[in-house]
């Protein structure tokens, strides 16, 4: 794996796991950074799977196998200790295969589908991901002018459908990325990228005040999204060009949390609903330090369970094709 895709997962789960975080900071606005984690991820996933090597059944149940053994066993434990409830065969179905508690996990679902059909469009007829994503993009500005209510700014919740959109452009740009990588173009100076992004960070957080501040603006609210994107383009170019010029470096202590990170991202997302329900209440910072602790414990334990699992999965697909 590229070292600055670690870094990436990881960081995505630190901005995902803070934004959870409104009853532990004391002050419930530090929590934020939901969004752009989530955009990073799927920039990440877009990126990691540009390469279709298998027929879209045996690839989606390889996807499959990655991200349910972890759904199956946490969401069993919610249900175990009280913190989920089902009342029908319907709840169970709902929540064990889809869309599941989680919206990621319904998100990401959907959209593997979505960007198979697109990438193999791409390596199969040769559709550029420039016009793939122009074409995304569009569906999206649709559904905004005719669909979406516009009078209420609520397009950057991550649960709403209008995410999906961003989500799915977000993977798109991803897959850029990789394919500039693959073909050897470079992509600029490093502190031109750095300003790029800090600029859409800004940008991004100066968006997100005004909207929530000013009723008046969310007819507008789409510049959210575009915003959004501007700082996935930027934040993959950053850290193409800091993996071209050799900056990246894992080969340290601090390299070696960075990784453990990043390889249990998907865990960390899950079992922190679980260690929030079963926490009691603490003073700051000791309940930052314990649910932190807690959560990296409960998310490696899972992965290992979830792993062993998944390579047995994966080596029974392998005997049958």
């Amino acid at each position: 794996m590229f070292g600055f895709i670690e870094i990436l997962k990881a960081i995505a789960a630190i901005f995902i796991t803070n934004s959870h975080f409104g009853h532990i900071w004391p002050i419930p606005a530090m929590a934020t950074g939901g969004m752009l984690g989530d955009v990073i991820f799927f920039a990440v996933s877009g990126f990691c799977l540009y390469n279709l090597k298998q027929s879209f059944p045996i690839w989606y149940l390889k996807r499959i196998f990655r991200i349910y053994p972890v759904v199956w066993l946490v969401t069993a434990i919610a249900l175990a200790i009280g913190y989920m409830s089902v009342s029908n065969v319907w709840g169970v179905v709902k929540l064990f295969v889809y869309p599941t508690y989680y919206h990621f996990i319904g998100s990401i679902m959907l959209l593997y589908i979505f960007y198979y059909i697109f990438l193999f469009l791409h390596h199969r007829f040769g559709v550029k991901l420039q016009y793939i994503m122009i074409a995304v993009f569009a569906a999206e500005i649709i559904c905004y002018l005719f669909v979406f209510d516009r009078s209420v700014y609520k397009i950057d919740v991550v649960e709403d459908y209008m995410a999906k959109f961003l989500f799915m452009e977000s993977m798109l740009a991803g897959a850029f990325f990789r394919e500039r990588i693959n073909n050897g173009k470079r992509n600029g100076s490093i502190a031109g990228a750095v300003i790029a992004l800090v600029i859409s960070v800004v940008l991004y957080f100066a968006s997100a005040f005004a909207f929530r501040r000013y009723a008046a603006l969310s007819q507008f609210q789409i510049i959210s999204h575009i915003v959004t994107f501007s700082f996935v383009i930027a934040l993959l170019n950053l850290f193409v060009l800091l993996e071209e010029k050799d900056k990246i470096r894992l080969d340290n202590p601090f390299g070696k949390v960075i990784k453990l990170l990043s390889k249990t991202t998907l865990e960390i997302y899950l079992v922190q609903y679980l260690v929030y329900y079963l926490l009691p209440s603490m003073m700051f910072p000791l309940n930052l330090v314990v649910t932190v602790l807690l959560i990296l414990i409960s998310a490696f334990a899972v992965h290992i369970v979830c792993n062993f699992i998944t390579k047995h999965l994966n080596k029974l697909l392998e005997q049958k094709t």
